[in-house]
């Protein structure tokens, strides 16, 4: 969690002084679709359905046996896939979505690229824990959509950002692992693919 808040502030600072912009800090964490539902609660739900509930499936089964057949890279791109068809009804059903147009979707398809590599790399950074990685993915998703600032500076800024990061991760840490430990794999589905390759 504590690199979506540095994230959080450092966005805050930067739209403060390029922007002008002033900071509802009390606004922090509070949800704009659900404003009646109380800030703990909505935490909890963003650690319980944006977190775990997605985290499990996504990182904890589809990944390591996506990266027991590929570089973590291109398990992460693999993956980003089948995120985005999980996603495509709220195309139908959300209103911030169905209303992005072609480049739009685009720039979001490209965000979830992105958010997957991010993912990996936490992933395998820290051994496979979901936990780590659940609760970054709720963190950033709360800081990202705190209405702090007017208009989408912020979210711009964080995600401007966020982009940058993810794609030094490359470089820095190599497409096989994007870490500086082994790639988490499947045993199980690593023993298979051993042993077809030896058939």
């Amino acid at each position: 969690m504590a690199i979506p808040a540095l994230l959080f502030l450092l966005s805050t600072a930067i739209v403060s002084v390029a922007y002008g912009e002033t900071v509802d800090w009390w606004s922090v964490g509070r949800s704009t679709e659900l404003p009646e539902l109380a800030r703990p609660l909505y935490w909890l739900a963003n650690v319980l359905f944006y977190g775990f509930d997605e985290e499990v499936g996504w990182r904890g089964f589809a990944l390591p046996r996506l990266q027991a057949r590929s570089s973590a890279l291109r398990a992460s791109l693999l993956l980003a896939l089948g995120w985005a068809g999980w996603h495509l009804p709220l195309f139908v059903f959300a209103d911030g979505l169905s209303s992005l147009g072609a480049v739009g979707a685009v720039g979001w398809l490209v965000s979830l690229a992105l958010g997957s590599i991010l993912l990996t790399w936490l992933f395998n950074s820290s051994d496979g824990s979901i936990g780590a990685v659940a609760l970054f993915h709720a963190a950033l998703a709360i800081f990202f959509t705190s209405p702090v600032a007017p208009g989408n500076a912020l979210p711009n800024v964080m995600g401007a950002l966020l982009t940058m990061g993810t794609l030094l991760l490359i470089p820095v840490f190599g497409r096989t692992n994007l870490s500086r430990r082994s790639r988490v794999v499947d045993e199980h589905q690593e023993a298979r693919e051993l042993g077809e390759l030896h058939r």
